[in-house]
């Protein structure tokens, strides 16, 4: 399954990655080598633990490599602010406590809480995605259910 993100998020997952291959491995196999020539390594506990360290690791590298090649390169600028979609920030106003909230719509890559980036394949991203401005858009998520009405709709910064 594809999935979507932006130019920065594959910039970001190819960096990690090549950090996981460089200096991350370079650490992990020197470990290993010290540990070795500790002595018998049948009864090396620091061997094992190094071994299985490693092992992790290249179990990190072929997930991010996976999740490289299923990836799909969006453009921001190809994202139209007709409806609620991913890469569009969304101003919605809760109509039981008259409280407006603004959410950016980003891939799970991108997510930050503490700036109000909400992942696509969030509850309240899923209910809302497809909805146009002055939709009123009932939304279950893990708290019950919400009633929203859709503000507005802008591209995400």
């Amino acid at each position: 399954m594809k999935i979507s993100v932006t130019l920065a998020g594959m910039r970001k997952m190819e960096e990690e990655l090549a950090r996981l291959r460089g200096p991350v491995m370079r650490e992990h196999l020197q470990a290993l080598a010290e540990a070795r020539e500790k002595g018998d390594i049948s009864e090396n506990a620091e061997y094992e633990v190094a071994r299985e360290n490693i092992n992790m690791l290249n179990i990190k590298i072929s997930n991010l490599e996976s999740r490289i090649k299923d990836s799909n390169v969006v453009h921001r600028e190809k994202v139209s602010c007709e409806e609620v979609q991913l890469f569009t920030k969304v101003t919605i106003l809760n109509t039981k406590t008259q409280k407006l909230m603004t959410y950016s719509i980003v891939t799970e890559d991108e997510v930050d809480t503490r700036a109000m980036k909400i992942s696509v394949s969030s509850p309240l991203s899923q209910g809302l995605i497809g909805h146009k401005k002055g939709d009123l858009v009932k939304v279950s998520v893990p708290a019950g259910l919400l009633e929203l009405k859709v503000i507005d709709i802008s591209e995400v910064d």
